[in-house]
């Protein structure tokens, strides 16, 4: 509990010391001033490259409040996962290949409730790089794609003040100078309030289970608290410091009990109580000493950690046993993740320019399990008291107790030549070399990087690229949704790195009058692809995860395409993917297989259309049905002698698989409408109302399923769970 509180009293010194020295402006939100950044900056022949600016986000919220990783999968070749998840699974990635960015640091728990909200605050965003291919050299450690976020730097000339509340959050920015005006402050507090709507509906759940139950009571809660910042500091004409910071922590806690009012003969009660969160620190020293040389020194700390605890009771009291049983669980997990990288750009001149670097990160993996059982009982003789057992005793008992410690480091080296000679043609050719240490186990490989760019016309770019990536570590679940039980672990002897090649070609058209098409084709190979194959629990056996990950392999290939107009009244936006994602485990199959999420088509349509003082907005959303393992038919598992005395067979189990994920689920879509308002208040705020609808046409989305061995109807059935109807939309965001 010392970091939510410790969290909360920062959060709220800060917020108030500003609030106190903020002087109100009857104008409107003047632009921050912001030094560009040469390090991040891109190359003309990176396929693949999506730039984000803030206001992107804003325009695009999800359910009222902007959100970074819900608007990125509406991008082509990123596919969603399960409804209202801010999981990403980009061109056959797994999600967990991501490489997250918070100002060059990495980010480890990526999603807050599950996946429906994804971490930082849109509020504090400069903009957003996401590459699906055509890696710069710089980049490494995952294998799928990279996000790398850039946090604007607060105002130095003046202060200003802005806030927002949504059905799901609130959220308050500040920003200005201090008094030298040669630093800047930018801090962002963020609150879910979840729990206003969690804990009512759990209580009424209780009533849909009176047929079935006695006396069933739930309670329970959820929500989650983030802090966000920028300190930045001009030390002279060509030198600054920057301190970025986050911090959030998710809070869940749940409780049922049914049973014990006389009626019923037994007693049952769980109680679950979690936390998880970041812990990112960064410090940042750029610096440009003449015009042709840039650097850029960094240290940062990343932390993800989760922590779940779980107590089961049951009791029975009928007329031949008195007994009851207590289990109790705890499992704590997560990865420190200290670095220090230097980054640098020099300019030759003639179109031509050096990148290069190194980085050092240090990784420290210490999931524990804690677990207890104790089961009591005492038989009675409903014919003869006298002869009952007079206490209980303990007839199971079981105690465990167990650290695993795992350190492992990484040290890394690249260098790239960007080369424009002529107009018409520019390259990219880059090297990057990564070797990983653990447990006296060394990898190493190299990272080949090239890109080329033909621009027959300025308007037209005709695009190739080659990226090999290389990642060490992997997350380790049992689960498909973002849950706080999944634990990050190492390579090892026995876990190898997964490394991923990938080629892309494409073609880009950029008009003068705001319209842009494009087109873009891959092929990717990933070998050491890693799935667990071990029993479905919150938490995985710690003592034998490396024996239950199954190594295989992984292929996607695909084509998307994209056209949008921006600028005037109307904007639209229209792109469509087909992509093929396999697997091959020959440990499960020993054929290729689809993967979970290779829903082939995927379409998104955008529409803006600027009204009066605000803007109407509109977005479907369309893919093919997720898949999943259904078994065709069951057979009696019965022993010979139990079918001999009930003379009919009691117990089944599910089989006939052809193939791992060979059902479809029903295709996904939705439409999201909305409009948002632009104002001033009468004390001259700049004010904005958003309403809208998520899920506008009510669309019963599968959100789960589940096989029912079907053995009354002597045949399986697939049941679907729809979690997601339409839904209102409601924010109201305030600046001065």
């Amino acid at each position: 509990m010392r970091l939510p509180i410790t969290i909360f009293f920062v959060s709220v010194s800060i917020l108030f010391a500003s609030l106190v020295s903020a002087q109100e402006r009857q104008d409107t939100l003047s632009a921050s001033t912001v030094t560009a950044d040469v390090i991040r900056s891109i190359s003309f022949s990176q396929t693949g490259h999506e730039r984000m600016e803030a206001l992107k986000f804003d325009l695009a919220p999800v359910l009222g409040s902007p959100d970074i990783i819900r608007t990125l999968q509406g991008l082509p070749g990123v596919a969603m996962g399960n409804e209202m998840s801010s999981g990403l699974y980009v061109r056959g990635g797994d999600g967990s290949d991501n490489l997250f960015l918070f100002d060059g640091a990495p980010v480890w728990q990526t999603a807050h409730m599950g996946g429906m909200f994804s971490v930082v605050n849109s509020d504090i965003l400069d903009h957003v790089d996401v590459y699906k291919s055509g890696f710069p050299s710089r980049f490494g450690g995952k294998i799928s794609s990279v996000e790398d976020i850039s946090v604007k730097a607060g105002d130095f000339d003046q202060k200003h003040v802005k806030y927002s509340f949504a059905l799901t959050d609130g959220r308050i920015t500040l920003e200005g100078p201090f008094r030298n005006k040669k630093t800047s402050y930018l801090v962002s507090l963020r609150q879910n309030w979840m729990s206003l709507l969690t804990r009512p509906a759990l209580k009424a759940a209780g009533n849909l289970f009176q047929d079935r139950m006695t006396n069933y009571l739930s309670d329970g809660w959820y929500g989650f608290t983030e802090i966000d910042g920028k300190i930045s500091t001009r030390l002279s004409g060509t030198s600054s410091l920057e301190f970025s910071l986050l911090a959030d922590v998710d809070f869940l806690k749940y409780g049922d009990h049914y049973g014990g009012d006389g009626t019923s003969w037994s007693d049952h009660g769980l109680k679950l109580s979690s936390n998880w969160g970041n812990m990112v620190a960064v410090a940042a020293w750029k610096t440009n000493p003449s015009d042709k040389f840039y650097s850029n020194l960094r240290a940062y700390y990343s932390r993800g950690y989760a922590n779940i605890s779980t107590r089961s009771d049951y009791s029975v009291d009928d007329q031949y046993r008195e007994g009851n049983s207590i289990s109790e669980e705890g499992n704590n997990s997560g990865v420190e993740n200290p670095g220090l990288r230097w980054d640098s750009v020099f300019i030759l001149g003639k179109g031509a320019r050096i990148r290069f670097g190194v980085e050092g990160n240090g990784y420290i993996s210490s999931p524990h399990r804690v677990y207890s059982y104790e089961e009591k009982q005492r038989m009675k003789h409903p014919e003869d008291p006298s002869k009952e057992e007079k206490e209980m005793s303990v007839t199971a008992q079981t105690d465990l107790d167990r650290t695993m410690h795992y350190a492992s480091g990484s040290v890394a080296g690249y260098a790239s030549l960007e080369w424009t000679p002529v107009r018409w043609f520019s390259s990219d050719a880059g090297f990057r070399y990564d070797a990983y240490f653990a447990n006296g186990t060394t990898y190493s490989y190299p990272e080949p990087r090239l890109g080329v760019s033909l621009r027959p016309v300025n308007s037209v770019a005709i695009k190739a690229s080659y990226a090999r990536m290389f990642q060490p570590l992997h997350m380790l679940s049992s689960s498909s949704f973002d849950f706080p039980g999944n634990c990050w672990m190492p390579s090892t002897n026995l876990v190898q790195p997964a490394v991923g090649d990938q080629i892309a070609v494409g073609a880009d058209y950029s008009g003068n009058n705001g319209w842009k098409i494009g087109i873009e084709a891959y092929l990717k190979n990933i070998d050491h692809l890693h799935e667990y194959g071990g029993p479905v629990l919150i938490y995985p056996p710690l003592d034998e995860w490396e024996n239950l990950f199954v190594d295989g392999k992984g292929r996607a290939r695909g084509i998307e395409a994209s056209v949008s107009k921006e600028g005037g009244r109307v904007s639209f936006a229209a792109s469509y993917s087909y992509s093929i994602s396999e697997r091959l485990f020959e440990d499960f199959y020993d054929g290729w297989f689809p993967d979970r999420f290779d829903n082939r088509h995927s379409i998104h349509l955008s529409f803006r259309y600027r009204v009066l003082n605000g803007e109407l907005f509109a977005d479907w959303f369309y893919h093919g049905g997720n898949r999943m393992t259904v078994p065709e038919y069951y057979y009696p598992t019965d022993s010979p002698e139990e079918y001999a005395i009930n003379g009919f067979y009691t117990q089944f189990d599910l089989a006939g698989v052809p193939y791992p994920n060979n059902w479809q689920l029903p295709s996904y879509h939705r439409l999201d409408l909305g409009y948002s308002q632009y104002g001033k208040t009468k004390r001259g705020k700049n004010r904005v109302i958003s309403v809208g609808l998520y899920n506008a046409y009510n669309r019963k989305n599968v959100n789960f399923a589940r096989v029912d061995k079907g053995i009354a109807t002597q045949s399986p059935s697939i049941i679907y769970v729809s979690a997601f109807p339409i839904m209102p939309t409601l924010r109201w965001s305030y600046s001065f």
